[in-house]
């Protein structure tokens, strides 16, 4: 199962990329530490629920 998580530069050149995690709490650690280092989560893509936004991705992942 791989969990990519889509972001956005907020501040740069505003280009985008993608980080590949291998478990839901792997991405959830992964998009709150990119979120606080001036990234923006565009979504996070999910090998059983498709793709969330943050917000989402916490609600189904983030009491696993």
């Amino acid at each position: 199962m791989t969990f990519t998580i889509g972001c956005r530069w907020q501040d740069y050149k505003k280009e985008s990329f993608t980080v590949e995690k291998q478990t839901a709490a792997e991405a959830l650690t992964e998009a709150e530490n990119l979120q606080r280092s001036d990234v923006r989560i565009e979504y996070i893509d999910t090998p059983e629920h498709g793709r969330l936004d943050l917000w989402g991705f916490r609600t189904l992942y983030g009491n696993k």
